[in-house]
């Protein structure tokens, strides 16, 4: 009886051990499941954690790039801006220009078509080279031979050039130059005059005296200057040639000019 109880005993605890051995397998393959199934998801995670700090440092990248191109496009951008701001100051000056220009051809026009008379008799010539006009005026328009007083007809003639063109340019300084032939004085008129230097000199100061006083024109726009016989235009050997060379130059000097500030 004692050894039949022991053997039942012995049976109940070998199945319980074998009972506990059976839940304990199976809790631990449980576990084993559970723990590597969670290694697959946090290496699953790992690998999309990777994958996104990849995605991102090259978005970080092409946003880098994209404010450089921003910056470069606004500094274009600015660079042009200031390109087309000078373009519109040049294209604007350009036109004050060319309206200026065009201003200065209707007033040599209206100068031109106020002295026809004289034009026609080749006694008055009108020329432009880069901003300078000038005007030409054979002596006999404004003085008798040998004389410096300016006759009536000259002064007629000098009225109507500070009306119609040396007065319509106030910012521009006025040089008048008196030239003569090579024709020394005659014994008749050397008592007054001594040489063709102070004839020219002479006749330019009368000129611009006359303008100053007459003419409306602002003294200090104006200077005299006698060249004598020093700057013929044409030849001293013919009668035609010396009568070119004694005449007055009236000179509308252009803005720049020294002696236009």
């Amino acid at each position: 009886m004692g050894t039949r109880r022991l053997h039942i005993i012995y049976g109940a605890v070998s199945f319980a051990l074998l009972v506990l051995a059976v839940v304990g397998f199976s809790f631990y393959g449980s576990y084993k499941n559970k723990t590597q199934n969670l290694s697959e998801a946090l290496s699953t995670r790992i690998a999309e954690n990777e994958n996104l700090t990849t995605q991102i440092e090259s978005l970080e990248s092409r946003l880098d790039k994209l404010e450089k191109d921003l910056t470069a496009k606004s500094t274009q951008s600015n660079s042009l801006e200031s390109a087309l701001t000078d373009l519109r100051k040049e294209i604007k000056t350009v036109a004050s220009e060319k309206a200026k220009v065009e201003q200065e051809r209707l007033s040599l026009a209206e100068l031109t078509d106020s002295l026809k008379k004289e034009m026609e008799a080749k006694e008055i010539e009108i020329t432009e080279l880069k901003g300078r006009l000038t005007v030409n005026l054979m002596d006999k328009v404004l003085f008798d031979s040998g004389k410096s007083e300016i006759k009536r007809a000259g002064r007629e003639v000098l009225n109507k050039i500070a009306k119609n063109l040396l007065n319509k340019y106030p910012d521009r300084a006025i040089l008048v130059e008196g030239h003569t032939d090579n024709v020394p004085i005659g014994k008749g008129l050397s008592a007054k005059i001594a040489s063709n230097w102070e004839l020219s000199t002479a006749r330019a100061t009368s000129a611009v005296r006359y303008l100053q006083d007459h003419g409306a024109v602002a003294a200090e726009r104006l200077s005299a200057i006698g060249y004598s016989e020093y700057h013929p235009i044409d030849t001293n050997d013919t009668k035609e040639g010396r009568a070119k060379n004694r005449r007055i130059e009236i000179v509308l000097l252009p803005p720049a000019s020294p002696l236009s500030k």
